[in-house]
């Protein structure tokens, strides 16, 4: 696109654009950096940062491309982590049914849930966010009493999944998910990169 605009009219021309859109312009193939031991690398493709991140003996890896606000810790690239072959996460988590209700910038949207942990939620959604993004939510599942309420951030976009990180939720509504997630939790084995 020539300039910018609001995403209404983005969403209209979507259709239009990806149909006129040359693949060579338009992706930005060498848009992903990752830091480690106080150096950051990049820009690089992102199957190569996959091969650079396999590679390191260990340390703590940020990973930031562009659209992200700030660098952000590897283990919320769930999709990377699959990649590399690394599931670790900092919080256990669920699959949860259910739904979630999300308001922002005056809109709504309705999105299935897929998983929860005491961190933040994943949901499926195509679109209509972008990382970092503040959202208000309410989780509703028939596993809770009642819907969950808090604030949240979108801090991971995936093919076909969304995955949010609670910015403020009641200890309550903490208290509950944490149980859930004790009765439901996934486990995940954890493999050295």
């Amino acid at each position: 696109m020539d300039a910018w605009t609001n995403i209404q009219q983005w969403q209209q021309s979507l259709s239009g654009l990806n149909q006129t859109a040359d693949p060579e312009s338009t992706v930005i193939t060498e848009a992903w950096h990752y830091a480690c031991g106080g150096q950051s690398h990049g820009p690089m493709t992102r199957s190569k940062l996959v091969d650079e991140v396999k590679s390191l003996q260990g340390g703590e890896v940020m990973v930031w491309t562009k659209g992200m606000k700030e660098w952000a810790p590897l283990y919320e690239f769930h999709d990377l982590l699959n990649e590399i072959g690394i599931n670790k996460r900092q919080f256990p988590r669920a699959e949860l049914t259910g739904k979630a209700v999300l308001r922002t910038d005056g809109q709504v949207l309705i999105a299935p849930l897929l998983s929860i942990s005491e961190g933040g939620f994943g949901v499926a959604l195509e679109n209509g966010l972008v990382s970092g993004q503040p959202v208000t939510v309410e989780l509703q599942s028939p596993v809770f009493l009642g819907s969950l309420h808090g604030k949240a951030e979108v801090r991971y976009l995936g093919e076909g999944v969304i995955g949010f990180k609670f910015t403020q939720i009641s200890q309550e509504a903490k208290g509950t998910i944490i149980q859930f997630i004790k009765q439901n939790q996934i486990r995940f084995p954890i493999k050295a990169a």
